[in-house]
């Protein structure tokens, strides 16, 4: 029996040396019996483990009876299968959250206690988490500082106790003393070297463990790796390692400075190997001569690099592209459109030939998904490694459910978010949930299950809510009527009787359960009966699922039993539940399994040195990649690193290395380049910043300056950017393409022979709507692009400031307010809005009413003179010109005048819709004026016009109308109001120009115009189309502008 190492630095060909031995036992050394065990595999991934059993299973035609295993499993299952005892270490951080709370504890060491003293709060959560950081730290201690642990049992000798060595060693000490069943690693390791150095076992030991297998494994401990050389002494032990280069196995060094920089953990895995092993070297052939290729082959030779060795068509060749990106979602749409151009450039690619790496997986996932799940061409794709709980699974209810903190008072928005989770909107078969946000929202149910009875707040509790809902249903009212809970009135809500109100009901029953789990909540229980709590009342009665959710189900389960027997009859408060639990529900759901037949992206470390014919790497920005080693502050390991220690950071750093020699064809590296905001340069990671130094030192010294600008390239913020349009062949996108190339499309996003949405039949008040705003009516109209922000968020609290929409509800109630009643109606008013959430609370409210009757003084003085006595008429209007009809109802008509008024300071906007309607009316036969009252009561007016002329006018407004259908106007009417002001400067134009760029970015008085900012980018306000800009702002100045003159 002896320990034999394949080495190869191609993945491929120690799967096929591996399927060999599988295939032929007589290989290996296997006979007879040996056939029917099970092959024991020791993996470092799970997405290895799902490549290589693709890959024996092509080979060979069939793979079964195989167990994957990591080194920590191997070594306990055989150490439970020798001794027939298990080494406990799952009950680790229970018994030391105990000794932490012992009063030896506290008085030996009370500068550590006093981080979790009764006093504290949350006191026994802060405990937990530190018997959690502890318990890790032992794990750590038993692997990688042995000698240590040893001599904290043989030395009854406790250093200082300000050290932190004092009380770890006393914690470990009291574990090893107070729990027996407790079997530390290193006891578990000299009991296994002891009984592989004993004959009389070695039978015993070939029937465990007939033949052992350690495929692709780049991090060795010595602590592993006694057991394993030991092992070997009795069965067959098998090492199937990539290694970068010939002859680095027997030196332990690198000359290849690229390798010497990110392979460091190679050395300490070379040093590792057994010794007196045999050592068979595989290495498969150099790559073809493209710009990847010759990288891949110097680090293979393990040269020095030589200048010359790339020349400038290399650079060129499209094997390595590096881009620099603003956003996470920008890096998916760039890839998506370097992964389309790919196949339609002919490189014969399949979906399954493509790995793709990511950091942060998390982060990134909902983006994938969003790009790759929308995109005209559609490729397959696969994330896997994200952390669940996910958004549809039995993990992801339980925790939204637990998270919930009812001391909140149950705001609305927090409430109606848990009903976002699929499974619980599906217990409580609710039907429409976007219904419940607006009914919620038009209740004006804000927090609180009831408030207080004796202040306002009661009018935005979720009881005051559910009681006009219930009028609603019973009455058929806009009166108000008392309340049965109190010495106030309420209106039924009218919209009750639907079919949808249903629903309503439904979420009343959902909200009086989420009270019964805030009461236990506040009670203390043991783990036992927290379990009945999550299992038997949340999950029964408030979480869907169904028998195919069994084996998640079994999962918690089992983790709820394993929690049940650590803590025991121990009484904890629901904060320290909630943090175990947490801890149980959010894991991995597929931890980096590997899924051929499509595009698979991973987290960096399950997808390390798999091979394929694109390896693509997202994500790749200085600070997040490499991760940072981060130690406790009393991690004892720190103070001393020795050889070999874990190091996140070298192991990142060696992925890296693994996944470029694992990349056949094509190697992508992305990044967050540019920042968003200020728009500055951002570094590329530290593995990046090496390999492009590395390029550059195989590159002639004249070259070397243009080494970035041929291999990275910048690409802009947004993907509709003008860029996009063919100038640098380099940028393309196939995400706004209908086809699949794009090179020989139009790829301007809105070109000019867009599809003319010009109606036979137009509404009066939509040609209004055109000149209020024509750029952001072509986007909505023509090209159905809608920059509607998602709503917002229920608001969570009560009304502290009234916003402009109903400061102008007001107002406009004020001025048309019959004066003999006003008063009365004015009271009235106040009562249903402060009810029906359109008012602040308390005095508030009257400081608001207060200065909308100030400001309003003057125009409601003009209108009612202008209107007293006289009766509104309504006038449909219909008129036939140039081929269109314009149609429509005009209100606001007093004895043959058409009147109007605004309470906004700036009027522009509704003196240009009241001088429309007015040349409708005209050109419909109307002999009378128009006048309008500004907010000072200033009173503007428009003289009669004749038909002929009227239609005229109309004629040429439909024409800006036709020609708005079919290309962007460049015109706001923001640029309408800075013309009109500043008429006779002879920087006109440029004040126009300046306005329009106001509008885009937005200021302290108005947001950002997203529709102006759009088109500002692609274009239409160029300087170019200066003098059409004018054309048009003077022609609608002129029909509807200065006639108010």
């Amino acid at each position: 029996m002896a320990a034999v190492v394949y080495l190869s630095d191609q993945l491929e060909i120690l799967c096929q040396k591996l399927a060999e031995n599988i295939g032929q036992p007589q290989a290996s050394g296997r006979q007879g019996a040996a056939l029917f065990q099970t092959e024991q595999l020791i993996t470092q991934t799970a997405g290895m483990e799902s490549w290589l059993s693709a890959g024996l299973t092509r080979l060979n035609g069939i793979f079964a009876n195989y167990r994957f295993l990591k080194q920590d499993d191997f070594l306990e299952e055989l150490y439970t299968a020798l001794t027939g005892k298990r080494p406990g270490a799952i009950y680790l951080r229970p018994a030391i959250y105990e000794l932490l709370g012992t009063e030896e504890f506290k008085t030996g060491f009370p500068h550590i206690a006093g981080y979790y003293a009764p006093e504290e709060p949350a006191s026994r959560l802060k405990r937990i988490q530190l018997a959690g950081k502890i318990a890790d730290l032992f794990d750590q201690y038993q692997v990688y500082r042995t000698s240590m642990v040893l001599a904290w049992e043989q030395d009854g000798n406790f250093p200082p106790a300000g050290e932190h060595a004092a009380w770890q060693q006393w914690l470990w000490c009291s574990l090893r003393k107070k729990y027996p069943w407790f079997c530390p690693k290193h006891i578990m390791q000299a009991t296994l070297l002891e009984m592989l150095d004993d004959p009389n076992r070695r039978e015993c030991i070939r029937e465990c463990v007939p033949h052992l297998s350690l495929f692709a494994i780049s991090i060795f401990t010595s602590f592993h790796n006694a057991v394993f050389e030991r092992l070997s002494r009795v069965v067959d032990v098998c090492y199937y390692l990539v290694f970068p280069s010939p002859g680095f196995h027997r030196t332990g060094h690198f000359t290849n400075p690229l390798s010497a920089a990110l392979g460091m953990k190679f050395a300490e895995m070379a040093a590792m190997l057994p010794a007196g092993a045999k050592v068979e070297e595989l290495w498969g052939p150099l790559c073809g001569e493209s710009l990847l290729g010759t990288i891949r082959n110097t680090i293979r030779q393990d040269a020095f690099p030589v200048p010359g060795t790339l020349t400038a068509k290399d650079l060129e060749d499209g094997t390595l592209v590096i881009n620099a990106c603003y956003t996470p979602v920008r890096e998916v749409e760039v890839f998506y459109n370097y992964l389309a151009g790919l196949m339609d450039a002919g490189a014969g690619l399949a979906p399954g030939d493509v790995l793709v790496l990511v950091p942060d997986i998390d982060t990134y996932g909902p983006y994938i998904r969003a790009v790759f799940g929308n995109a005209p061409y559609h490729i397959p794709f696969y994330i896997g490694g994200e952390t669940v709980p996910a958004e549809d699974t039995i993990a992801s209810a339980l925790q939204a459910l637990l998270s919930f903190d009812a001391l909140d008072g149950f705001p609305s928005e927090e409430v109606m978010s848990l009903l976002e989770k699929k499974r619980i909107c599906k217990k409580y078969g609710i039907v429409d949930i976007q219904y419940l946000r607006e009914a919620v929202q038009a209740l004006n149910i804000r927090y609180g299950l009831e408030n207080d009875l004796r202040d306002q707040t009661r009018f935005v509790s979720w009881q005051y809510g559910f009681e006009k809902v219930m009028m609603g249903f019973a009455l058929l009212t806009q009166e108000p009527i008392p309340s049965s809970r109190g010495d106030y009135t309420l209106y039924p809500w009218s919209q009750a009787e639907t079919s949808v109100a249903y629903d309503l009901l439904r979420l009343k029953a959902f909200l009086d359960d989420l009270g019964s789990y805030a009461r236990i909540k506040t009670q203390e229980r043991t783990i036992s009966q927290w379990k009945t709590f999550l299992l038997e009342e949340v999950t029964e009665r408030s979480v869907a699922y169904s028998d195919r959710d069994e084996p998640e189900l079994d999962r918690i389960y089992k983790g709820m039993r394993s929690l049940e027997r650590g803590y025991g009859d121990e009484m904890l408060p629901f904060r320290v539940f909630l943090q175990l639990a947490t801890e149980l529900l959010c894991f991995r759901e597929s931890p980096g399994t590997y899924i051929s037949g499509c595009v698979t992206f991973l987290p960096v470390i399950p997808g390390r040195g798999i091979p394929r014919r694109v390896i693509a790497m997202l994500g790749m920005t200085g600070g997040v990649f490499p991760r940072k080693d981060k130690a406790l502050s009393f991690d004892l390991m720190k103070k001393e690193p020795l050889t070999g220690d874990r190091s996140k950071k070298e192991n990142d750093k060696l992925a890296f290395l693994e996944s470029l020699v694992a990349s056949r064809e094509y190697l992508y590296i992305s990044y967050i380049g540019k920042d968003v905001k200020s728009n500055a340069s951002l570094p590329p990671s530290i593995v990046l910043d090496e390999l492009m130094d590395y390029m550059e030192s195989l590159t002639p010294a004249d070259l070397r300056k243009s080494i970035r600008q041929g291999v990275q390239r910048g690409h802009p913020l947004h993907g509709f950017s003008a860029r996009y349009n063919g100038a640098d062949r380099r940028l393309f996108t196939y995400l706004l393409s209908d086809g699949m190339n794009p090179a020989t499309e139009d790829r301007q996003v809105c070109r000019k022979d867009q599809p003319q949405v010009v109606q036979d039949v137009v509404q009066v008040e939509e040609l209004c709507r055109f000149f209020l705003h024509p750029v952001a009516w072509y986007y909505q109209r023509v090209l159905g692009i809608r920059y509607e922000d998602p709503g917002p968020p229920l608001p969570e609290s009560e009304i502290f400031t009234m916003d402009h929409l109903q400061r102008w509800e007001l107002k406009n109630f004020l001025v048309q307010t019959d004066p003999l009643k006003e008063k009365e109606l004015t009271e009235q008013w106040k009562d249903r809005s402060l009810k029906e959430g359109n008012l602040p609370l308390a005095g508030i409210k009257e400081l608001e009413i207060k200065e909308a009757q100030t400001e309003t003084e003057d125009i409601k003085k003009a209108w009612r003179k202008r209107v007293s006595g006289k009766i509104p008429e309504v006038q449909p209007v219909e008129v036939s010109i140039a081929g269109m009809t314009l149609r429509g109802r005009i209100e606001l008509i007093y004895e043959g005048t058409l009147c109007d008024f605004s309470v906004s300071r700036n009027s522009l906007k509704a003196k240009v819709r009241t001088c429309i309607k007015h040349l409708v009316l005209c050109a419909c036969g109307f002999r009378g004026p128009a006048v309008f009252l500004d907010l000072s009561g200033k009173e503007h007016s428009l003289p009669a016009v004749d038909k002929d002329q009227a239609m005229q006018r109309l004629e040429r407004l439909l024409g800006l109308y036709r020609r708005g259908s079919s290309e962007r106007l460049p015109v706001t009417l923001g640029a309408l109001d800075t013309f009109m002001d500043r008429e006779d400067s002879p920087e006109r134009m440029s004040h126009v120009l300046h306005k329009i760029s106001e509008e885009a970015g937005g200021g302290y008085e108005h947001s950002p115009d997203r529709y102006i900012a759009r088109a500002l980018e692609e274009g239409v306000f160029d300087r170019g189309r200066l003098e059409d800009t004018e054309n048009i702002l003077e022609e609608i100045a002129e029909l509807i502008v200065r006639p108010w003159q």
